[in-house]
Formats: C-alpha cells, sequence, structure tokens
C-alpha cells in the first residue's frame, strides 16, 4: 500500500455571484462548482483527491504541479495550496 501527499494550485473564482468555481490548472478536467456558503478550501480538496484517485486508477501521470506564485490571478479569483492524502 503506497500513501502520498500531493499538493496543487487552485484558482478560486467569484465571478458568479452567490458560487465559487475551482479550477486545478495543472490538471485538465480538474474543476468544481460550489455554493459561496460552503467550506471551499474542504470541497476543493474534495474535488482534487476524486480526479487523482482516478488517474491512479487509470494508472495517468500525475503531472508536477506548478508553483502557486506562477499562477496569474484575475480581480475575481484567489489562488491558493490544496493539500491532499491519498492511499492506494
Amino acid at each position: 500500500m503506497q500513501r502520498e501527499f500531493y499538493t496543487f494550485p487552485a484558482i478560486l473564482s467569484y465571478d458568479v455571484p452567490g458560487e465559487v468555481g475551482v479550477i486545478f490548472p495543472d490538471i485538465p478536467g480538474c474543476t468544481g462548482q460550489c455554493k459561496d456558503n460552503v467550506d471551499v478550501v474542504a470541497y476543493a480538496r474534495e474535488v482534487l483527491t476524486f480526479h487523482l484517485e482516478t488517474m491512479i486508477e487509470n494508472r495517468e501521470k500525475i503531472p508536477e504541479p506548478s508553483a502557486v506564485q506562477d499562477i496569474k490571478a484575475a480581480p475575481d479569483e484567489k489562488i491558493v495550496g490544496i493539500r491532499t492524502f491519498i492511499t492506494y
């Protein structure tokens, strides 16, 4: 059994009133959207975990994460690092 920590930058987008979009720019297709009254970081972690678990099950290569400071944010966006732990 292997255990891995993964940390990827996420873009939290607040361009839709009442909602937050979550985008992981290093992982194509790893996105989500939730209401702004939920724990957005916990939601982003769930999105990342599910996507990485699927990639591992499909034997896809996990990309190297970009540095948070290398990602440019729009005025209505925040960049945060999201960390998850996966056992497989």
